[in-house]
């Protein structure tokens, strides 16, 4: 793969962990031959998920804590460190308040164990079957 000295701009979604294109173009000012087709800055927020935020919903990522870098004293996962699990939860903040006692994340997004969207999802209720059509 050739160097050029303009590339793509990528993000990595703190939620689901996907790359994505931000749509904006990266130039070295030096012209010095270093970058690849796509420059990965770091952690952003793929457009499904900033589309869940701003419908009002708070996400919670699950995760596994014994995989994960934790700091401030094993209070706080690193986000870029988290084991993610691949489960999410999509819940409303007086929800959110009201099951964790808790104010909502500044940002709407919070790690959470496996073991509790596991539980959330048995809280959910139980699908309507849909009724059959009569034959005409």
């Amino acid at each position: 793969m050739s160097k050029s000295f303009v590339t793509l701009e990528q993000r990595t979604c703190f939620v689901c962990g996907k790359t994505y294109d931000t749509g904006s173009l990266l130039i070295d000012r030096r012209m010095k031959d270093r970058f690849d087709m796509h420059t990965n800055v770091g952690l952003g927020m793929c457009k499904e998920h900033e589309d869940k935020i701003k419908e009002g919903y708070v996400i919670l990522i699950g995760c596994d804590a014994s995989k994960s870098e934790v700091k401030d004293g094993g209070h706080t996962l690193d986000p870029k460190k988290a084991y993610r699990t691949g489960s999410l939860a999509f819940i409303k903040p007086e929800l959110y308040r009201r099951l964790f006692n808790m104010a909502v994340p500044p940002n709407s997004v919070a790690f959470s164990d496996q073991g509790v969207l596991e539980w959330l999802e048995t809280l959910q209720p139980a699908p309507e079957e849909k009724e059959t059509p009569p034959d005409a």
